[in-house]
């Protein structure tokens, strides 16, 4: 009896432990996101304090679209940021078989295992650098909500990256650097369509809608941009679907871990 009383006790500090450990990554997670993604709008501070920035877009211009950027991408990060890690775990364990045999929707189900809030701190730093920046930049509340409602075609396009490259997962088995390709289809996002190439703009606009992740919106909303300009915002919505296709037919064409 005294033995058992011995492993239930080690067991239960063993477990205290876990717990203490898994709130403590928690912890040092979600301040080294929020701290990580100051740094971009601290940027943006120092260049208009040495120079014109980016021509008519002003400070609070600037923060307003890395704040509804951030906010974008930290809602979409903790509902779909294990999209993709959950669907090649399946797939090299060879249990993404076993889902697609379940009466259940695949996609539906990784998605309802993908939630993770560590990537609040994205999200929080984002509602930080949104606040900060409505206040400078002298927009009403209610164009910051109209721009909040318009940051979700910005969710729209990231969840379709997640869509897509979840899709690119289940075809070649190893592919969990497509993470990188998010953060830097974000940083192009970052900066008024100006600043590229024509060719590029039209791009960022059409066929990968990076523009329309925080440009237009905030374009339109802070007056440098026309109303019309809101129509590009099919764009995402168009890319969505296409992901999503391309999703189910990645699923027609599977056949086992062999990609």
């Amino acid at each position: 009896m005294k033995h058992w009383l011995r492993i239930e006790a080690v067991c239960a500090s063993l477990a205290i432990r876990s717990r203490m450990a898994y709130r403590l990554d928690f912890s040092l997670s979600f301040i080294g996101m929020f701290l990580a993604h100051l740094a971009l709008p601290i940027y943006i501070v120092l260049l208009y304090g040495v120079s014109a920035g980016f021509g008519e877009w002003s400070i609070g211009d600037m923060l307003l679209l890395t704040g509804t950027i951030q906010l974008a991408r930290g809602a979409t990060s903790m509902i779909m940021s294990g999209l993709i890690w959950h669907t090649n775990e399946r797939v090299q364990q060879g249990t993404f078989d076993l889902l697609l045999l379940a009466p259940v929707n695949a996609l539906g189900h990784l998605l309802n295992r993908s939630i993770d809030f560590e990537d609040s701190g994205l999200f929080l730093s984002g509602m930080l650098v949104f606040i900060i920046a409505v206040v400078i930049s002298g927009i009403t509340w209610w164009q910051a909500l109209l721009l909040a409602l318009l940051a979700s075609f910005a969710i729209m396009f990231f969840a379709s990256l997640y869509i897509l490259f979840a899709a690119i997962t289940v075809r070649y088995i190893s592919t969990l650097r497509l993470f990188e390709f998010q953060d830097i289809a974000a940083q192009y996002a970052q900066f008024p369509l100006h600043i590229y190439p024509s060719l590029l703009a039209t791009l960022f606009i059409t066929l990968i809608p990076l523009a329309v992740v925080g440009y237009i919106p905030v374009g339109v909303v802070t007056g440098h941009l026309p109303m019309i300009m809101l129509g590009s915002l099919i764009f995402p919505v168009l890319f969505l679907g296409f992901s999503v296709w391309y999703w189910h037919n990645t699923l027609t064409h599977y056949t086992s871990a062999g990609g």
